[in-house]
């Protein structure tokens, strides 16, 4: 069921050569291959079917006993809007490409709790849960800081973290915890 495969191009497909005889046991021997200490020449990727695949997904990220996410026919806009961002890896809530409405600079703090509310609550759910983690990454050289549930509110309406003029790289992303993608299968 598991294949090793040498990657012809610079992605792995289907159709790459399935290695056995002495090559795959040259392969399977070679701790560089698998730890590798520098750039290694041969490219080798692990293959299975998908239904193995699917197994090992299952084993790694159960499904929640409570259930997982609202079924897709059961999203609301703003659910729909936060989980294709969260699927997506490059999507952000904040900046130039992000899926949230800014407020207004000018807002009062009260006035932009209010607009920011309605467009998270089922990521403050979600993060509360351990299924979504919230990253701001204040620049693109920067490291990330992780928003927990009860500072999400007061984040994304303060000014500072919206970088609406900057390029793809600062600004709020989320994704799934290793919890969440237990709670998408499910």
């Amino acid at each position: 069921m598991l294949e090793v495969r040498r990657a012809d191009g610079p992605w792995p497909e289907s159709t790459d050569p399935v290695l056995s005889g002495q090559e795959l046991r040259r392969v399977l021997t070679d701790p560089e291959q698998w730890i590798p200490a520098r750039a290694c020449a041969d490219r080798v990727w692990l293959s299975v079917p998908e239904v193995v695949r699917a197994r090992w997904q299952a084993r790694a990220f159960p499904a929640p006993a409570s259930g997982g996410f609202p079924h897709r026919e059961e999203w609301t806009a703003v659910e729909e809007t936060l989980l294709i961002c969260t699927l997506e890896a490059s999507g952000w809530l904040t900046g130039p490409f992000g899926v949230l409405q800014s407020p207004e600079g000018d807002w009062s703090l009260d006035e932009r709790l209010a607009w920011v509310e309605p467009q998270i609550a089922p990521l403050v759910r979600w993060v509360e849960q351990g299924w979504i983690e919230v990253y701001y990454f204040p620049g693109r050289e920067e490291g990330f800081t992780v928003v927990p549930a009860g500072e999400l509110l007061t984040t994304l309406a303060d000014p500072a973290v919206l970088h609406e003029d900057d390029d793809w790289g600062a600004g709020v992303t989320c994704e799934f915890t290793d919890a969440g993608l237990g709670a998408w299968r499910g």
